[in-house]
């Protein structure tokens, strides 16, 4: 029934030493699979470690509230409330609430430092000096370079407020119309 075939030695010992072979690069290969798993999930691990370890409490949380009584602080605009919430306009990066009354226009001007804003309430119109129009809505993010020229208005049915960042020191240039 069976037929008994008969190979050369060399070639029994070739398939025998492939075999042999072939059983080494996968055991080569797996211990190099795990050696990398070892690693990653070591480096996993460290990169939890520091994610989770806790800074120092360096000072108390902040909470801001509009109190200006009725005044202007917006450069003599009108209609207009600006809060500092943090830094120093006069020598870094700040951080802004603004509110502008409903219906309050704001007049052409620019900055020497790129302007970045977040709308939290009320539809803010923005005009550039490029051409560009956009009405910020809120949760829309605004930004716009320094020295831009640009002006607008609140519109009319509720108040708006805005976050704005600076960063660099804050000043403010009317624009020659």
């Amino acid at each position: 029934m069976f037929r008994h075939i008969e190979i050369p030695i060399q070639v029994a010992i070739a398939l025998a030493t492939i075999r042999a072979a072939t059983k080494l690069v996968a055991f080569r290969a797996g211990l190099v699979l795990a050696a990398m798993m070892l690693i990653f999930a070591y480096g996993y691990a460290a990169s939890v470690d520091a994610a989770d370890a806790k800074p120092a409490v360096t000072e108390p949380a902040k909470v801001v509230q509009f109190d200006t009584d009725g005044k202007s602080v917006c450069d003599g605009l009108p209609g207009c409330d600006l809060i500092l919430l943090e830094g120093d306009p006069s020598s870094g990066p700040t951080q802004w609430l603004i509110r502008l009354r409903a219906g309050q226009a704001f007049p052409k001007h620019w900055h020497n430092t790129a302007e970045n804003m977040v709308s939290v309430r009320g539809a803010l119109t923005f005009n550039f000096e490029t051409g560009q129009r956009h009405t910020l809505r809120p949760g829309e993010y605004l930004h716009y370079p320094a020295g831009m020229i640009h002006w607008g208005q609140c519109e009319q049915f509720e108040d708006c407020l805005f976050y704005v960042f600076n960063d660099q020191p804050y000043d403010i240039h009317l624009a020659q119309d």
